[in-house]
């Protein structure tokens, strides 16, 4: 799917994950936590998502920065891979 960056350069959606973050229940994987209403990428991502790549970078085992870099570096949109894994429970709120 393609997600149209907004004038700001935002997507519009928030993440966890990375392997670096080994407290969530799949270590290594980037989870979608909420998507903006009204934002780029509302209707194309929505929560419990996993980001399996973002323009052809893998994010299998990356690191959170990683994943933060390939969206900053985007200009106008982002080329994502995505999946559906089910719900995440983390601290005890559902996403």
């Amino acid at each position: 799917m393609t997600v149209m960056l907004d004038a700001e350069g935002y997507a519009g959606f928030s993440v966890v994950g990375g392997c670096d973050q080994p407290q969530l229940p799949s270590a290594g994987a980037f989870f979608i936590t909420m998507v903006n209403q009204g934002g780029p990428a509302e209707g194309q991502l929505k929560p419990g998502d996993v980001l399996e790549s973002i323009n052809g970078i893998s994010l299998n085992n990356a690191y959170h920065r990683d994943a933060v870099r390939a969206v900053k570096e985007s200009k106008r949109s982002l080329t994502i891979v995505s999946n559906w894994r089910g719900f995440l429970k983390l601290n005890s709120r559902l996403y």
